[in-house]
């Protein structure tokens, strides 16, 4: 995120939700600053359509994190790996 530190995730892989259409996340999230400031947030997302691109499968994932006054939103796709 622009004008933040790095990002940083607390849980281990088999505490993720899945990434398929429907799934939604809604997380309190904490920024660390460069400066050791921390600054409190609420982020979401909300996984859509399945989108085919050069014979693969993606899950287009829409990202949101309110940070204080300010709201960013990340569009991008993420690799659809059906539920066994």
């Amino acid at each position: 995120m622009h004008g933040y530190g790095l990002g940083r995730f607390a849980l281990a892989d088999d505490q993720y939700l899945p990434c398929a259409p429907g799934v939604e996340w809604t997380m309190k999230v904490t920024l660390e600053l460069p400066n050791g400031a921390k600054v409190e947030g609420t982020a979401w997302r909300k996984d859509g359509e399945i989108v085919e691109l050069n014979g693969k499968k993606y899950v287009r994932c829409v990202s949101s994190m309110e940070i204080g006054p300010k709201k960013q939103d990340i569009v991008n796709l993420k690799d659809f790996k059906p539920a066994k």
